[in-house]
């Protein structure tokens, strides 16, 4: 059997209102209302291929499901970063 080895962080370099940002999927809530209590919209945004990442990353993470750009990422990673 094959080890999940899944990270509830997703780092973001440098966004425009901060030095840097880290998403955690642990920490993620549902917003239903658009309620100012509930949300406060912002002028930033992930690109569309970062946000694709995200997104797969979170599904990977909540799911241990992967999609074929996830999986190009990671094999990118282990070429990059070897096992020690």
């Amino acid at each position: 059997m094959k080890a999940i080895i899944t990270t509830p962080f997703f780092y973001i370099p440098e966004p425009p209102a901060f030095s840097e940002l880290i998403a955690r999927f642990d920490w993620i809530q549902v917003v239903i209302d658009r309620n100012p209590v509930a949300i406060e919209p912002t002028d930033v945004c992930l690109a569309d291929e970062v946000f694709s990442l995200f997104l797969a990353m979170f599904l990977y993470c909540i799911s241990g499901k992967s999609d074929e750009k996830l999986d190009t990422v990671r094999e990118i990673l282990r070429e990059a970063y070897p096992a020690p």
